[in-house]
Protein backbone atom coordinates (compact mmCIF):
# COMPACT_ATOMS: atom_id res chain seq x y z
CA UNK A 1 0.00 0.00 0.00
CA UNK A 2 1.39 3.39 -1.07
CA UNK A 3 1.51 5.32 2.20
CA UNK A 4 -2.05 5.42 3.49
CA UNK A 5 -3.57 5.15 0.01
CA UNK A 6 -5.51 2.01 -0.85
CA UNK A 7 -5.23 0.87 -4.46
CA UNK A 8 -8.53 -0.67 -5.56
CA UNK A 9 -9.38 -2.72 -8.65
CA UNK A 10 -13.04 -3.12 -9.68
CA UNK A 11 -14.24 -6.35 -11.33
CA UNK A 12 -17.86 -6.14 -12.47
CA UNK A 13 -19.62 -6.99 -15.73
CA UNK A 14 -22.10 -4.09 -15.33
CA UNK A 15 -20.91 -0.89 -16.96
CA UNK A 16 -23.26 1.03 -14.67
CA UNK A 17 -21.83 -0.43 -11.50
CA UNK A 18 -18.25 -0.14 -12.71
CA UNK A 19 -18.93 3.58 -13.12
CA UNK A 20 -20.76 3.94 -9.78
CA UNK A 21 -18.11 2.03 -7.84
CA UNK A 22 -15.28 3.90 -9.53
CA UNK A 23 -16.84 7.31 -8.84
CA UNK A 24 -17.72 6.38 -5.26
CA UNK A 25 -14.31 4.94 -4.40
CA UNK A 26 -12.45 7.81 -6.08
CA UNK A 27 -14.39 10.30 -3.96
CA UNK A 28 -13.20 8.70 -0.71
CA UNK A 29 -10.03 10.12 0.78
CA UNK A 30 -7.18 7.62 0.70
CA UNK A 31 -8.53 5.52 -2.20
CA UNK A 32 -7.14 5.18 -5.70
CA UNK A 33 -8.98 3.18 -8.36
CA UNK A 34 -6.27 1.55 -10.50
CA UNK A 35 -8.56 -0.13 -13.02
CA UNK A 36 -11.85 -1.82 -13.84
CA UNK A 37 -12.41 -5.21 -15.47
CA UNK A 38 -15.49 -6.72 -17.10
CA UNK A 39 -15.05 -10.28 -15.79
CA UNK A 40 -12.86 -12.39 -13.56
CA UNK A 41 -10.49 -13.54 -16.29
CA UNK A 42 -9.65 -9.99 -17.33
CA UNK A 43 -9.60 -9.00 -13.68
CA UNK A 44 -6.91 -11.53 -12.78
CA UNK A 45 -4.68 -10.18 -15.56
CA UNK A 46 -5.20 -6.67 -14.17
CA UNK A 47 -4.43 -7.84 -10.63
CA UNK A 48 -1.10 -9.20 -11.88
CA UNK A 49 -0.39 -5.88 -13.59
CA UNK A 50 -1.51 -3.40 -10.92
CA UNK A 51 -1.11 -5.42 -7.71
CA UNK A 52 -4.03 -3.70 -5.94
CA UNK A 53 -4.47 -3.76 -2.18
CA UNK A 54 -8.18 -4.40 -2.52
CA UNK A 55 -10.48 -5.88 -5.17
CA UNK A 56 -14.23 -5.34 -5.43
CA UNK A 57 -15.56 -8.49 -7.04
CA UNK A 58 -19.01 -8.95 -8.56
CA UNK A 59 -20.37 -12.37 -7.64
CA UNK A 60 -22.27 -13.11 -10.88
CA UNK A 61 -20.33 -12.52 -14.13
CA UNK A 62 -19.86 -14.25 -17.51
CA UNK A 63 -16.59 -15.93 -18.61
CA UNK A 64 -15.31 -16.25 -15.03
CA UNK A 65 -17.63 -15.62 -12.08
CA UNK A 66 -16.87 -14.27 -8.65
CA UNK A 67 -16.32 -17.55 -6.81
CA UNK A 68 -13.83 -18.92 -9.35
CA UNK A 69 -12.03 -15.58 -9.42
CA UNK A 70 -11.91 -15.49 -5.62
CA UNK A 71 -10.32 -18.94 -5.50
CA UNK A 72 -7.55 -17.72 -7.82
CA UNK A 73 -7.06 -14.56 -5.77
CA UNK A 74 -6.88 -16.30 -2.40
CA UNK A 75 -4.51 -18.89 -3.84
CA UNK A 76 -2.06 -16.55 -5.60
CA UNK A 77 -2.56 -13.09 -4.08
CA UNK A 78 -2.95 -13.72 -0.37
CA UNK A 79 -2.17 -10.11 0.56
CA UNK A 80 -4.96 -8.72 -1.64
CA UNK A 81 -8.21 -8.08 0.20
CA UNK A 82 -11.44 -9.01 -1.59
CA UNK A 83 -14.86 -7.41 -1.19
CA UNK A 84 -17.75 -9.24 -2.81
CA UNK A 85 -20.34 -7.06 -4.55
CA UNK A 86 -23.62 -8.96 -4.44
CA UNK A 87 -27.09 -8.50 -5.85
CA UNK A 88 -29.99 -8.80 -3.40
CA UNK A 89 -31.35 -12.16 -4.55
CA UNK A 90 -31.27 -15.68 -3.16
CA UNK A 91 -28.77 -17.07 -5.66
CA UNK A 92 -26.32 -14.23 -5.11
CA UNK A 93 -26.78 -14.58 -1.34
CA UNK A 94 -25.85 -18.28 -1.50
CA UNK A 95 -22.73 -17.49 -3.52
CA UNK A 96 -21.79 -14.59 -1.28
CA UNK A 97 -21.95 -16.74 1.84
CA UNK A 98 -19.75 -19.32 0.10
CA UNK A 99 -17.33 -16.51 -0.76
CA UNK A 100 -17.19 -15.47 2.89
CA UNK A 101 -16.41 -19.08 3.75
CA UNK A 102 -13.59 -19.05 1.18
CA UNK A 103 -12.00 -16.00 2.75
CA UNK A 104 -13.30 -12.77 1.25
CA UNK A 105 -13.05 -9.89 3.70
CA UNK A 106 -16.62 -8.60 3.55
CA UNK A 107 -19.47 -7.98 1.11
CA UNK A 108 -21.63 -5.09 -0.04
CA UNK A 109 -25.08 -5.33 -1.56
CA UNK A 110 -26.11 -3.59 -4.78
CA UNK A 111 -29.09 -1.36 -3.89
CA UNK A 112 -32.42 -2.34 -5.40
CA UNK A 113 -33.07 1.01 -7.09
CA UNK A 114 -33.09 2.61 -10.53
CA UNK A 115 -31.79 5.90 -9.13
CA UNK A 116 -28.05 6.32 -9.65
CA UNK A 117 -27.92 8.93 -6.88
CA UNK A 118 -29.62 6.62 -4.38
CA UNK A 119 -27.41 3.70 -5.45
CA UNK A 120 -24.25 5.72 -5.05
CA UNK A 121 -25.28 7.01 -1.61
CA UNK A 122 -26.11 3.50 -0.39
CA UNK A 123 -22.88 2.07 -1.79
CA UNK A 124 -20.75 4.83 -0.32
CA UNK A 125 -22.01 4.05 3.19
CA UNK A 126 -21.26 0.35 2.74
CA UNK A 127 -17.88 0.98 1.13
CA UNK A 128 -16.75 3.31 3.90
CA UNK A 129 -17.62 0.61 6.41
CA UNK A 130 -15.67 -2.04 4.50
CA UNK A 131 -12.66 0.23 4.04
CA UNK A 132 -12.64 0.82 7.79
CA UNK A 133 -12.66 -2.95 8.28
CA UNK A 134 -9.77 -3.33 5.83
CA UNK A 135 -7.69 -0.62 7.48
CA UNK A 136 -8.33 -2.07 10.93
CA UNK A 137 -7.25 -5.47 9.64
CA UNK A 138 -3.93 -4.20 8.27
CA UNK A 139 -3.37 -1.78 11.13
CA UNK A 140 -3.48 1.39 9.00
CA UNK A 141 -5.06 4.69 10.08
CA UNK A 142 -8.79 4.80 9.53
CA UNK A 143 -10.26 6.75 6.66
CA UNK A 144 -11.84 9.91 7.98
CA UNK A 145 -15.57 9.48 8.55
CA UNK A 146 -18.03 10.57 11.23
CA UNK A 147 -17.48 8.53 14.40
CA UNK A 148 -20.21 6.06 15.30
CA UNK A 149 -22.02 6.94 18.49
CA UNK A 150 -21.62 4.34 21.21
CA UNK A 151 -24.60 4.19 23.57
CA UNK A 152 -23.55 5.05 27.14
CA UNK A 153 -23.58 2.21 29.64
CA UNK A 154 -26.17 2.45 32.37
CA UNK A 155 -23.58 1.92 35.06
CA UNK A 156 -19.94 2.86 35.50
CA UNK A 157 -17.05 0.55 34.63
CA UNK A 158 -16.35 0.27 38.37
CA UNK A 159 -19.90 -0.98 38.97
CA UNK A 160 -19.58 -3.35 36.02
CA UNK A 161 -16.43 -4.79 37.54
CA UNK A 162 -18.18 -5.25 40.88
CA UNK A 163 -21.01 -7.44 39.62
CA UNK A 164 -18.82 -9.15 37.02
CA UNK A 165 -16.79 -10.55 39.92
CA UNK A 166 -19.92 -12.25 41.29
CA UNK A 167 -20.58 -14.20 38.11
CA UNK A 168 -19.61 -17.83 38.43
CA UNK A 169 -18.87 -20.30 35.69
CA UNK A 170 -22.25 -21.94 34.97
CA UNK A 171 -22.60 -25.42 36.47
CA UNK A 172 -25.84 -26.04 34.59
CA UNK A 173 -26.28 -24.58 31.13
CA UNK A 174 -29.67 -24.02 29.48
CA UNK A 175 -28.77 -21.75 26.56
CA UNK A 176 -25.82 -20.44 24.53
CA UNK A 177 -26.25 -16.95 23.03
CA UNK A 178 -23.81 -15.68 20.38
CA UNK A 179 -23.36 -12.19 18.95
CA UNK A 180 -21.13 -11.27 16.01
CA UNK A 181 -20.76 -8.97 13.01
CA UNK A 182 -17.87 -8.36 10.59
CA UNK A 183 -15.97 -11.62 10.08
CA UNK A 184 -18.79 -13.48 11.78
CA UNK A 185 -19.94 -15.79 8.98
CA UNK A 186 -16.57 -17.51 8.79
CA UNK A 187 -16.13 -17.47 12.58
CA UNK A 188 -19.58 -18.99 13.10
CA UNK A 189 -18.85 -21.69 10.56
CA UNK A 190 -15.59 -22.61 12.27
CA UNK A 191 -17.16 -22.54 15.74
CA UNK A 192 -20.43 -24.35 15.05
CA UNK A 193 -18.91 -27.07 12.88
CA UNK A 194 -16.51 -27.89 15.73
CA UNK A 195 -19.38 -28.52 18.15
CA UNK A 196 -20.60 -32.11 18.65
CA UNK A 197 -24.14 -33.05 17.68
CA UNK A 198 -24.71 -34.09 21.30
CA UNK A 199 -24.71 -30.51 22.66
CA UNK A 200 -27.69 -30.71 25.06
CA UNK A 201 -28.74 -27.05 24.85
CA UNK A 202 -30.01 -24.71 22.11
CA UNK A 203 -27.90 -21.95 20.57
CA UNK A 204 -29.26 -18.57 19.45
CA UNK A 205 -27.23 -16.26 17.22
CA UNK A 206 -27.30 -12.67 16.03
CA UNK A 207 -25.12 -12.07 12.98
CA UNK A 208 -25.38 -8.58 11.53
CA UNK A 209 -26.52 -9.21 7.95
CA UNK A 210 -29.16 -7.95 5.51
CA UNK A 211 -32.25 -10.00 4.53
CA UNK A 212 -31.72 -13.18 2.45
CA UNK A 213 -28.11 -13.61 3.53
CA UNK A 214 -28.82 -15.12 6.96
CA UNK A 215 -30.92 -17.87 5.39
CA UNK A 216 -28.02 -18.71 3.08
CA UNK A 217 -25.61 -18.55 6.01
CA UNK A 218 -27.73 -20.96 8.06
CA UNK A 219 -27.98 -23.39 5.14
CA UNK A 220 -24.23 -23.23 4.47
CA UNK A 221 -23.34 -23.98 8.10
CA UNK A 222 -26.07 -26.60 8.46
CA UNK A 223 -24.62 -28.55 5.52
CA UNK A 224 -21.28 -28.79 7.37
CA UNK A 225 -22.43 -29.15 10.97
CA UNK A 226 -23.51 -32.02 13.23
CA UNK A 227 -26.11 -29.64 14.70
CA UNK A 228 -29.30 -28.47 13.02
CA UNK A 229 -28.81 -24.86 11.93
CA UNK A 230 -31.65 -22.68 10.65
CA UNK A 231 -32.81 -19.11 10.29
CA UNK A 232 -35.14 -18.32 13.17
CA UNK A 233 -38.83 -17.77 12.40
CA UNK A 234 -41.67 -16.19 14.33
CA UNK A 235 -43.30 -18.62 16.78
CA UNK A 236 -40.63 -21.29 16.33
CA UNK A 237 -40.06 -23.45 19.43
CA UNK A 238 -36.50 -23.53 20.78
CA UNK A 239 -35.11 -27.06 20.96
CA UNK A 240 -31.86 -28.47 22.33
CA UNK A 241 -29.23 -29.34 19.75
CA UNK A 242 -30.45 -26.66 17.33
CA UNK A 243 -28.89 -23.36 16.25
CA UNK A 244 -31.19 -20.43 15.42
CA UNK A 245 -29.78 -17.46 13.49
CA UNK A 246 -31.72 -14.19 13.62
CA UNK A 247 -33.16 -13.29 10.19
CA UNK A 248 -31.33 -10.47 8.43
CA UNK A 249 -32.83 -7.03 8.83
CA UNK A 250 -35.16 -8.06 11.68
CA UNK A 251 -34.86 -8.33 15.46
CA UNK A 252 -35.09 -11.76 17.09
CA UNK A 253 -36.10 -12.24 20.72
CA UNK A 254 -37.29 -15.11 22.94
CA UNK A 255 -40.48 -15.40 24.96
CA UNK A 256 -42.24 -18.07 26.99
CA UNK A 257 -45.16 -19.61 25.09
CA UNK A 258 -48.43 -20.96 26.44
CA UNK A 259 -46.67 -24.34 26.67
CA UNK A 260 -44.16 -22.67 29.03
CA UNK A 261 -41.38 -23.38 26.54
CA UNK A 262 -39.08 -20.90 24.80
CA UNK A 263 -40.28 -19.58 21.46
CA UNK A 264 -38.84 -17.11 18.96
CA UNK A 265 -40.51 -13.81 18.24
CA UNK A 266 -39.50 -11.65 15.27
CA UNK A 267 -40.14 -7.92 15.04
CA UNK A 268 -39.29 -4.84 12.99
CA UNK A 269 -38.75 -2.41 15.86
CA UNK A 270 -36.24 0.39 15.44
CA UNK A 271 -32.56 -0.57 15.14
CA UNK A 272 -30.43 -0.55 18.29
CA UNK A 273 -26.77 0.43 18.02
CA UNK A 274 -27.65 1.08 14.35
CA UNK A 275 -28.24 -2.68 14.09
CA UNK A 276 -31.22 -4.82 13.20
CA UNK A 277 -30.98 -7.61 14.22
CA UNK A 278 -29.38 -6.48 17.46
CA UNK A 279 -27.46 -8.58 19.97
CA UNK A 280 -28.74 -6.40 22.82
CA UNK A 281 -32.37 -7.01 21.83
CA UNK A 282 -31.89 -10.78 21.83
CA UNK A 283 -29.83 -10.93 25.03
CA UNK A 284 -32.28 -8.78 27.02
CA UNK A 285 -35.12 -11.12 26.11
CA UNK A 286 -33.41 -14.28 27.34
CA UNK A 287 -34.43 -13.89 30.98
CA UNK A 288 -38.11 -14.10 30.07
CA UNK A 289 -37.49 -17.83 29.65
CA UNK A 290 -34.12 -18.80 31.16
CA UNK A 291 -32.34 -18.24 34.46
CA UNK A 292 -29.48 -15.77 33.88
CA UNK A 293 -27.09 -18.06 35.76
CA UNK A 294 -27.69 -20.77 33.14
CA UNK A 295 -26.98 -18.60 30.10
CA UNK A 296 -23.58 -18.55 28.38
CA UNK A 297 -22.78 -15.50 26.24
CA UNK A 298 -20.24 -15.59 23.42
CA UNK A 299 -19.14 -12.42 21.60
CA UNK A 300 -17.23 -12.97 18.39
CA UNK A 301 -15.49 -10.73 15.86
CA UNK A 302 -17.28 -7.57 14.74
CA UNK A 303 -17.29 -3.79 14.62
CA UNK A 304 -19.11 -1.64 17.15
CA UNK A 305 -20.46 -2.19 20.64
CA UNK A 306 -23.66 -4.18 20.07
CA UNK A 307 -23.96 -6.72 22.87
CA UNK A 308 -22.48 -4.67 25.69
CA UNK A 309 -25.81 -3.61 27.18
CA UNK A 310 -27.24 -7.09 26.70
CA UNK A 311 -24.38 -8.81 28.53
CA UNK A 312 -24.44 -6.13 31.20
CA UNK A 313 -28.18 -6.69 31.72
CA UNK A 314 -27.61 -10.42 32.28
CA UNK A 315 -24.68 -9.85 34.61
CA UNK A 316 -26.68 -7.40 36.73
CA UNK A 317 -28.82 -10.47 37.47
CA UNK A 318 -25.71 -12.50 38.33
CA UNK A 319 -25.72 -14.46 35.08
CA UNK A 320 -24.39 -14.04 31.58
CA UNK A 321 -20.97 -15.67 31.96
CA UNK A 322 -19.19 -14.30 28.90
CA UNK A 323 -16.57 -15.67 26.50
CA UNK A 324 -15.04 -13.22 24.02
CA UNK A 325 -12.99 -13.95 20.93
CA UNK A 326 -9.34 -12.97 21.34
CA UNK A 327 -8.00 -9.94 19.51
CA UNK A 328 -5.46 -11.93 17.49
CA UNK A 329 -8.12 -14.29 16.11
CA UNK A 330 -10.68 -11.58 15.20
CA UNK A 331 -11.13 -10.04 11.77
CA UNK A 332 -12.17 -6.90 13.66
CA UNK A 333 -11.66 -6.66 17.41
CA UNK A 334 -14.55 -4.27 18.02
CA UNK A 335 -17.45 -6.04 19.72
CA UNK A 336 -15.19 -8.22 21.91
CA UNK A 337 -13.08 -5.17 22.79
CA UNK A 338 -16.21 -3.28 23.89
CA UNK A 339 -17.15 -6.17 26.18
CA UNK A 340 -13.60 -6.37 27.56
CA UNK A 341 -13.37 -2.62 28.16
CA UNK A 342 -16.67 -2.70 30.05
CA UNK A 343 -15.14 -5.42 32.28
CA UNK A 344 -17.80 -7.93 31.22
CA UNK A 345 -15.59 -10.62 29.67
CA UNK A 346 -14.67 -13.66 31.74
CA UNK A 347 -12.62 -15.57 29.19
CA UNK A 348 -10.91 -14.20 26.05
CA UNK A 349 -10.20 -17.23 23.86
CA UNK A 350 -8.83 -17.86 20.39
CA UNK A 351 -11.59 -18.87 17.98
CA UNK A 352 -10.17 -22.38 17.65
CA UNK A 353 -10.56 -22.92 21.41
CA UNK A 354 -14.10 -21.58 21.91
CA UNK A 355 -15.92 -24.71 20.69
CA UNK A 356 -13.98 -26.92 23.08
CA UNK A 357 -14.77 -24.58 25.97
CA UNK A 358 -18.49 -24.40 25.07
CA UNK A 359 -18.58 -28.21 24.90
CA UNK A 360 -16.98 -28.60 28.33
CA UNK A 361 -19.39 -26.09 29.90
CA UNK A 362 -22.48 -27.67 28.36
CA UNK A 363 -21.57 -31.28 29.11
CA UNK A 364 -21.44 -31.07 32.92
Amino acid sequence: MDGNKIKVLIIDDSVTYRAILSKTLSSIEGCEVVGAATNGKVGLDMVALHRPDLVTLDIEMPVMGGLETLQHLTGKYKDTGVIIVSSANAHSADQTVEALSLGCLEFIVKPDTTSLAVAREALEKQIRHVLSVYRKKIGAPLIKSPPAATPPLQRSVAASRAYRGKIKEPRILDLIAIGTSTGGPRALEELITRLPGTIPVPIVVVQHMPPLFTKSLAKNINDKSALNVCEGSDGQKIMAGNVYIAPGGRHMALLKGSDRQAHITINDNAPENSCRPSVDVLFRSLTTVYRPTRILCVILTGMGADGVKGVQYLQEQEGGYCITQSEKSCVVYGMPRSIAEAKLSHEPLDLKDIARRITSLSMY
